[in-house]
């Protein structure tokens, strides 16, 4: 009779075996280096930007953010699911027809360093596309911009030149291509209801001061009220051709503008006549008061009523006087003394002759 070892079994060699393939497979695995970020991995890092739908519903159109600012503008849709990308697109808008695609584009961050360094204005660019035909339309220097209610205008605004408050509005046809240049733009809005776009002039000297509206329909620009005076707060009422805006009013015993309202109903008709609410009416504003420019003015909703700012008035000689008082407080009993000295250079040379004659 033989005995065997535990060693020879046939049952407990397997186990050992297998422990041992086991053992040599993980020991590579445990040897290999988990891969680093690196900052050009890290720079292409994404995340999403909101997202805006054309009103059919057909396209969509989100912004793509990168940490190496190396950003995108994505729009898809359509029948064939297409995608459009556009670099360092921004703020996309449709028309209300969803024909058209409008946004900004601004500049590589190479550029944008090179304009800094330079002391160089950045400024953004226009884009537009044909989302059925695929035209597009591209303008350089752009800051702003606006669809007329009816989608087949679009306002383009232009950076200001340098030291002017007033800009270049540009207005294009979607359809025929044609544009127009509007010079010396202070503000412009598109009425909700209809292609009219109104507009006020602020010229050097005021010759060319005014409030203006443009009819898309049929291409006529109609003078509504000129004068030497600043216009300001145009103010559309929602669903309709109302318009109402602020004329600067200046007289010499107020340090403050005060405005007279021009308000129309239906500003686009052809007898249309704007009904003024006068600064200096007591009726209006009442004594001590004046109509301001702090508030846009603003309409009821059924166009019954107009609701402006009022702030009190400041004579021109309160004015003065408080800021008489309010350099004084600034200045110290030294400043003061020193300061009349440098008014009246011969006073003391009066002292020392009082004291002599005394």
């Amino acid at each position: 009779m033989s005995f065997s070892t535990l060693s020879d079994s046939p049952m407990l060699r397997r186990p050992f075996v297998v422990l041992v393939l086991a053992l040599s497979v993980a020991r590579p695995l445990a040897a290999q280096s988990k891969p680093l970020v690196t900052p050009k991995d890290y720079g292409k890092w994404e995340t999403l930007g909101a997202s805006r739908l054309s009103p059919n519903g057909n396209w969509l159109a989100h912004g793509l953010t990168r940490v190496n600012d190396e950003n995108e503008l994505r729009i898809r849709g359509g029948a064939r699911d297409t995608t459009i990308t556009l670099a360092y697109g921004t703020q996309p808008a449709y028309s209300a027809d969803s024909r058209w695609v409008a946004y900004l584009v601004g500049v590589s961050p190479k550029e944008r360093d090179r304009l800094t360094k330079d002391k160089k204005p950045v400024h953004t660019a226009f884009g537009a596309r044909n989302l059925a035909t695929g035209d597009t339309i591209a303008v350089s220097d752009v800051s702003a911009f606006s669809f007329s209610a009816d989608g087949k205008f679009i306002a383009m605004t232009k950076y200001a030149a340098e030291g002017k408050k007033t800009s270049d509005v540009l207005v294009q046809s979607l359809a025929a291509g044609t544009r127009l240049v509007f010079n010396n733009v202070g503000e412009q809005a598109w009425a909700p209801a209809a292609a009219l776009l109104a507009f006020t002039l602020t010229v050097d000297g005021g010759a060319g001061n005014g409030a203006q509206l443009f009819d898309g329909t049929t291409g006529a620009v109609r003078v509504l009220d000129a004068s030497s005076s600043i216009y300001r707060g145009l103010a559309w009422r929602l669903a309709s051709t109302d318009l109402a805006v602020l004329r600067s009013h200046v007289t010499k015993d107020c340090a403050d503008t005060a405005h007279t309202v021009l308000a129309w109903a239906n500003v686009n008709a052809a007898n249309a006549m704007p009904r003024l609410l006068d600064a200096t009416d007591a009726s209006i504003a009442p004594a001590g008061l004046r109509i301001t420019d702090y508030r846009r003015p603003t309409w009821s909703k059924d166009g019954s009523a107009l609701y402006v700012g009022l702030r009190r008035t400041t004579s021109a000689r309160a004015r003065c006087r408080s800021a008489e008082e309010e350099r004084r407080q600034s200045l110290g009993r030294g400043d003061l003394a020193h300061e009349r000295r440098a008014r009246d250079p011969r006073r003391a040379e009066r002292r020392t002759a009082e004291r002599r004659a005394a």
